[in-house]
């Protein structure tokens, strides 16, 4: 599989996500000021520094739907935002947080670009609900299976490695 062709897109520096990330967390706040008792984050895991690129996109979009489609009624508001550092949207829901994050971890598990997605479920307290408080696993990596926190803060895999493995599950579904 020639990586290259599929990761096509803007380099971004640390700083621009950094910048993004900062951005984000604003639109995150000003979407509770609709009342929503949660809003939801969602975002995908590219590797390295090309976020944006068609597959990316196309798994973004398809996860959007699963998200209109799970909390169809209960949406207050939404933001998309389609950048060079990512695809994200935040949704603010009107759903009992630890229901929404039930709802997202389903998603995360059973959608087939689940394991790309990045779904956050955050309270007006700026809390983020996490799978272990429900009882659930925390995330896995995607090539060994270990903690996917421990794998990505010890640097376990090559970001060679990593975008292999999510180009192979952008190509095998769609």
């Amino acid at each position: 599989m020639e990586i290259d062709k599929i990761f096509t897109g803007v380099p971004v520096t640390v700083d621009a996500l950094l910048r993004s990330r900062d951005e984000r967390v604003q639109r995150q706040r000003a979407l509770f000021d609709t009342g929503a008792p949660c809003v939801i984050s969602f975002t995908l895991n590219i590797p390295g520094e090309i976020k944006m690129f068609p597959l990316a996109q196309d798994a973004f979009r398809a996860g959007l739907a699963a998200l209109y489609r799970s909390f169809s009624e209960q949406i207050a508001e939404v933001s998309v935002h389609e950048l060079p550092t990512g695809c994200e949207a935040q949704l603010a829901v009107n759903a009992f947080p630890t229901n929404a994050k039930l709802i997202a971890i389903g998603i995360e598990l059973s959608h087939p670009f689940g394991r790309l997605y990045d779904i956050d479920v955050l309270t007006p307290e700026g809390k983020s609900i996490h799978r272990e408080e429900l009882g659930f696993p925390s995330r896995q990596c995607l090539l060994c299976g270990k903690d996917a926190k421990h794998c990505g803060r010890s640097h376990a895999h090559s970001i060679q490695e990593l975008r292999y493995k999510v180009a192979s599950i952008l190509k095998d579904r769609l």
